[in-house]
């Protein structure tokens, strides 16, 4: 038992507190909260791209269009457009305001139903942004029409030029999929809070892992003897990365108006343009408070 019983108290007891400082429960109860919110976020990201690319490929194939992915390619985009935005995302900080806000229900799944409304919002977004691109493609360098009629990658009678213009359109794909997916690898740093409040630049990793990722994908996209082993083809006309980058930002605007519908519907609260943290309380009494650090929280007990 110990002299004091302090040795049934420890067993007893759902936490022990190893200093006298009983501010460390707070820290305890953020880094706690920051945990669950990353594994979170890494999931959000990776089941939404990932969901996307089989819903890419299921109703290409289900309106006969030509496949637009190939084996190699679609392991080439797990590998540089999932992997490390993922990692960047288990390693991001506290998001602000996380401890203003209530505890959590104990039986509340990790995947509830508003994360559940995100993923197939950025899957349908995805998906059909995809289409659209590889479609486009088809039509303006496969000499077809939107759906690619005429050709078949595996036919020796199809003609050559068609062959070339359908390989141009894969290669708009994956250069949309890769850079729709990387900028949207910064909104899903938080499903509730602006990445205008969490700042853009907060997260180092992630700058780092957008731009090796992002880099990679053009360069295997643009170098013709990587072009041979991937399967893709220089775009001949500008008009095709343009269509590229013009529709990659759409994603991520949509992820941020979601973001802003869930949190007026889910937590009642009032978006501010302002870096600052959020109450969680109903939005006809919801104020700002100021940003609060950890030392801030251990001197106000």
């Amino acid at each position: 038992m110990g002299i004091t019983g302090t040795d049934v108290a420890k067993a007893a007891s759902a936490m022990i507190l190893t200093t006298d400082n009983f501010a460390s429960i707070v820290m305890a109860i953020e880094e706690g909260r920051t945990i669950y919110s990353n594994i979170s976020k890494f999931i959000f990201y990776l089941l939404s791209t990932n969901i996307a690319e089989v819903m890419l490929i299921f109703v290409t194939t289900c309106v006969g269009m030509p496949v637009p992915l190939n084996a190699v390619q679609i392991l080439w985009l797990n590998l540089t457009t999932d992997g490390a935005p993922a990692i960047s995302l288990a390693i991001e900080k506290t998001d602000p305001g996380t401890m203003f806000r209530p505890p959590r229900r104990r039986n509340e799944p990790l995947i509830d139903r508003f994360m559940w409304v995100g993923i197939s919002v950025q899957t349908i977004v995805l998906t059909t942004m995809c289409v659209i691109v590889y479609g486009t493609g088809l039509q303006w360098f496969a000499g077809g029409d939107f759906w690619g009629k005429g050709i078949d990658s595996e036919s020796h009678n199809t003609n050559l030029s068609k062959l070339n213009g359908y390989k141009e359109a894969q290669t708009m794909t994956i250069l949309y999929i890769c850079t729709s997916e990387l900028l949207r690898a910064y909104t899903c740093r938080s499903q509730r809070v602006s990445l205008y409040e969490m700042g853009f630049f907060s997260n180092k990793y992630m700058h780092l892992s957008v731009l090796v990722s992002l880099s990679l994908t053009w360069f295997v996209a643009l170098v013709p003897p990587f072009q041979d082993i991937f399967g893709m083809r220089y775009i001949s006309e500008v008009k095709g990365y343009a269509l590229v980058v013009g529709l990659a930002f759409v994603p991520a605007v949509i992820d941020e108006l979601t973001k802003i519908v869930l949190r007026v519907v889910r937590f009642g609260e009032t978006p501010s343009l302002r870096r600052s943290h959020i109450v969680a309380v109903p939005s006809s009494v919801a104020i700002n408070v100021a940003p609060t650090t950890k030392r801030n929280v251990i001197s106000q007990q």
